[in-house]
């Protein structure tokens, strides 16, 4: 994906950030890029939630210059034993279970529940990563070029 507009972005001594808004959402794709292309693992180990408070309350809207690669990332869970964990253990029993107020059919539980996320970045990404605005800087867009590992979260906003 490559564009140039107005996104939210800093930078630090050791990464940059930059928040993609999703059009008609209020979640955005936030990016942490460590200035190293050996720096990962470094900037994993050091954040914390004071620390992207932090991140989050320096991002400003800015001209920006973005290469992002194209990529698709899936994860697959289940989920069945972490919410009887929770204490939901009732629902998956066949005996035990009482959705009498959803349904009029007896013997209905839950068997499992999956967690299904896709992720995907691609060209038509840079239309739901676009923002408008009027350029008012005179200086050269800021490079974000993801050439190398960074993290990631989907985070509303």
């Amino acid at each position: 994906m490559y564009v140039t507009n107005r996104l939210r972005y800093a930078t630090f001594d050791d990464f940059q950030v930059l928040m993609l808004p999703y059009k008609g959402e209020n979640v955005s794709f936030l990016i942490l890029l460590p200035q190293q292309r050996n720096g990962l693992q470094a900037l994993e180990n050091s954040l914390t939630s004071e620390k992207l408070s932090v991140i989050l309350d320096s991002l400003y809207e800015r001209s920006v210059s973005v290469s992002l690669p194209e990529f698709k990332f899936g994860v697959e869970e289940d989920l069945s034993e972490k919410i009887q964990e929770l204490g939901a253990n009732k629902a998956f029993e066949r005996n035990a279970a009482d959705f009498s107020g959803l349904t009029s059919g007896s013997q209905v539980f839950i068997s499992n529940v999956i967690l299904k996320t896709v992720i995907e970045v691609n060209e038509e990404g840079s239309e739901a990563a676009g923002a408008s605005g009027i350029g008012d800087e005179l200086s050269a867009p800021y490079d974000f070029l993801a050439d190398h590992p960074f993290l990631f979260a989907i985070i509303e906003t």
